[in-house]
């Protein structure tokens, strides 16, 4: 039986989602739409498979009822995102067209996307037209397993209660989502195995039979949980398994309470037709999204409100064009899409927008999405020949030995903190070539006790600071981070003081603390490229500058030597430069410095150490 209760859900699932990524106020937990689809998906499912079971190949037919829902639609948005990837992208930004429209064709795109980005609410996510496919390779690929789940749901051991085993993957993946957060945070974001629980919850949710006495009651207190979770969550706290408990329990038991289509507050026509489309409309939203971030278009409130109605316009518009009149996977789609993946690769091989981009435009493109995992971008990093830059990716390990190990013949220097230590990390071994150069360096962590706050870090701070224990001859350390990204900034001076006192008492070193860089909300490149060199002051970050000036003020209290350079390449006016002579770009995204500017801070470094002493 149609459930307009549940139409009406996907209708707000879907809303919270678009606001959310066109960044409207009070939407910065919009993010939980996805996890909503997620429960309602579990849920329908067991509906649907528990009327199938025993059916003449009913797993195949159900596979095929699946493909026949998502294909078409999806097909039509990968289209239309790959033709405008190809009109107006450069090739940094076309040289994941392929692996952008496979995956999202064969439903694998959140293992793409999680090898491709650092993380959903990274700043590169958003420049992919079809990052959002990721939600539909998790639910696809719980489709392919979970008529065998339910089919163990029927053996004589859980048949009469099938919600014991369906609890018991839900509990399963949500302790695995828990732990394996603190390990790999992107890993379990887009991974089935630790996403499994809200579909899982969904199904609970529909075996649990049991009469609510009162579901109006429920229906308004769970969608009242979730629109106050919406507006009062925080979008810097992200995604975790522990907080998505809150909504998605309130979906379960919005779903379980089963209001009568009559009486339900979400029967009203227009929660209906968004309901209705809310799939296509999510389809389309997206590459609408990437699109305005990709033109380095910042827009003002009125024209966030007007994107979002025109991506549900458009939404409607393929739910009434392809969607409702394409039902049926066959020879035609089939080609269709193999037609679109080998054109996607070609354009991708020949870099086919070379031909329509400029020569000026081409060579900001050098520092485009992804420079860090090129051959130069490992060598800037330190993560060449040793393994000196951890990443905290999986297979990946810090090489103490080689990265801490000290010279007898030439004077040491040690390099310690995050990225943004990393990225001056070869500036150093060639500016310093007297001295034998040290590193350990983690993402996101900034090597000083007291300001670690994930296992890796801990561990690694902890390891770091156990070897100094047997090295002591090390001459200077450089300390470098990106301290405006810190949530609670107010005990940064304090605890970068007791570190700067212990090293020197541990080492007898001099150390140096290297300040914040320049932070914009969009990568510079992209910046350049669209923009040229006007109007890019406005997309600076303000609580960069901040930090800075804290940084700059508070630390000469802890007997600190604090080296500014936020404001290098600016004049006294300060009007800044932002492309060096030779054309290349400060940062090569929001935030990290390319080879040639950390070459020319490094040389600046060295010539004050120099004439101070």
């Amino acid at each position: 039986m149609f459930r307009r209760d549940i139409n009406g859900l996907r209708a707000i699932a879907v809303l919270l989602v678009v606001l959310f990524h066109f960044k409207l106020p009070y939407f910065d937990g919009g993010y939980i739409g996805v996890d909503i689809f997620f429960v309602i998906s579990g849920y329908l499912m067991n509906e649907i498979c528990a009327r199938m079971v025993g059916g003449e190949r009913w797993i195949l037919s159900f596979y095929k009822k699946r493909i026949n829902r998502i294909y078409p639609a999806l097909l039509s948005t990968t289209i239309i995102a790959a033709f405008i990837t190809i009109a107006i992208f450069p090739p940094s930004l076309l040289s994941d067209l392929f692996g952008q429209v496979f995956s999202a064709l064969t439903f694998t795109s959140n293992i793409f996307y999680y090898n491709a980005t650092t993380g959903y609410f990274s700043p590169n996510a958003d420049s992919f037209l079809l990052l959002h496919t990721w939600s539909l390779g998790v639910e696809f690929q719980y489709y392919l397993i979970f008529p065998f789940a339910l089919l163990i749901a029927n053996t004589n051991l859980f048949k009469k209660r099938p919600y014991f085993l369906y609890g018991a993957f839900f509990l399963i993946s949500l302790l695995l989502c828990i732990w394996y957060e603190k390990i790999d945070a992107s890993a379990t974001f887009y991974s089935l195995p630790t996403r499994a629980w809200e579909l899982f919850l969904g199904a609970f949710a529909s075996s649990f039979i049991c009469k609510n006495p009162f579901p109006a009651i429920t229906q308004f207190l769970s969608l009242s949980v979730i629109l106050l979770f919406c507006v009062w969550s925080n979008y810097n706290d992200q995604w975790t398994g522990l907080s998505m408990l809150i909504p998605t329990l309130a979906t379960a038991m919005l779903l379980h309470a089963r209001v009568d289509n009559e009486k339900t507050i979400l029967r009203f026509s227009i929660t209906q037709y968004l309901g209705s489309a809310s799939y296509s409309i999510y389809l389309v939203h997206w590459p609408l999204v990437a699109l305005v971030y990709n033109l380095a278009y910042e827009p003002t409130l009125f024209s966030k409100i007007g994107l979002s109605l025109l991506s549900i316009f458009l939404g409607f518009v393929s739910y009434y064009l392809v969607e409702r009149n394409c039902k049926k996977f066959d020879v035609k789609i089939f080609s269709a899409a193999t037609l679109v993946i080998v054109l996607c690769f070609i354009c991708v091989e020949f870099q086919i927008s070379k031909l329509w981009i400029s020569p000026a435009k081409l060579v900001m493109d050098r520092y485009g999405r992804g420079y860090e995992y090129t051959e130069d971008g490992r060598k800037q990093f330190g993560s060449k020949p040793y393994s000196c830059f951890y990443t905290g990716r999986p297979g990946q390990s810090y090489d103490m030995e080689n990265c801490m190990r000290p010279s007898i013949q030439k004077k040491n220097i040690l390099l310690l903190g995050d990225s943004h230590m990393a990225d001056m990390s070869l500036s150093f071994k060639e500016q310093f070539p007297e001295y034998n150069i040290m590193q350990a360096t983690l993402s996101s962590c900034l090597l000083i006790p007291g300001e670690a706050k994930r296992e890796e870090c801990k561990n690694l701070t902890d390891r770091v600071y156990k070897k100094l224990d047997s090295i002591n001859n090390i001459d200077m350390i450089f300390i470098s981070a990106y301290w405006s990204a810190l949530k609670d900034a107010s005990t940064l001076p304090e605890n970068i003081g007791n570190a700067v006192k212990y090293l020197k008492k541990k080492t007898n070193a001099d150390v140096y603390i290297i300040g914040q860089t320049k932070v914009f909300d969009k990568g510079l490149p992209l910046l350049i490229r669209v923009r040229g060199g006007t109007g890019i002051n406005q997309y600076r970050n303000k609580s960069a500058d901040w930090v800075n000036d804290m940084l700059k003020e508070s630390l000469p209290k802890y007997n600190v030597d604090y080296i500014d350079i936020y404001n290098f390449g600016c004049d006294d006016n300060n009007e800044c430069n932002f492309v060096s002579d030779k054309n290349y770009p400060m940062l090569f995204d929001t935030d990290h410095l390319t080879l040639d500017w950390a070459t020319s801070i490094v040389r600046m470094i060295k010539k004050n150490i120099e004439n101070n002493d």
